[in-house]
């Protein structure tokens, strides 16, 4: 029965999200979540849903538990490696991005993605930040 339950607030968190209804998806996907707490899909989406109201930290960690529980799940490190680059975690940021490359080295997507949003945030916040300097 749990697995139904977590398949539906899945799905109408997810009706939701496609909506534009950010606030609701939210609560359906926590509730999601509290029900299967080993399943990375609602705890992904949430933090998409957390990341466009802006709540950003609550974003990376629901990221951070999401790559925690599947190691292997790409998307949630490429969003956490955005998110901890947009929070001027740079350092952070590469790693997450360097383990996510790792996981799809033929991918070029991921490479170009990622080298030009670094290359695109060091400009603008840390003249030296690719030769080491914070």
């Amino acid at each position: 029965m749990a697995a139904s339950n977590y398949a539906d607030l899945l799905q109408r968190g997810r009706t939701h999200m496609w909506a534009g209804r950010p606030i609701e998806a939210v609560l359906m996907f926590r509730r999601a979540v509290h029900l299967s707490e080993r399943d990375v899909d609602a705890r992904f989406h949430l933090g998409e849903m957390l990341w466009q109201l802006g709540l950003t930290d609550e974003a990376i960690a629901s990221w951070r538990e999401a790559a925690k529980i599947d190691p292997q799940f790409l998307a949630a490190r490429l969003a956490l490696a955005e998110a901890l680059l947009a929070r001027g975690d740079f350092a952070d940021s590469r790693v997450v991005a360097a383990e996510a490359l790792a996981m799809a080295p033929s991918d070029l997507r991921w490479h170009t993605r990622s080298s030009t949003r670094q290359s695109m945030h060091c400009a603008r916040v840390s003249r030296g930040c690719w030769r080491g300097r914070r």
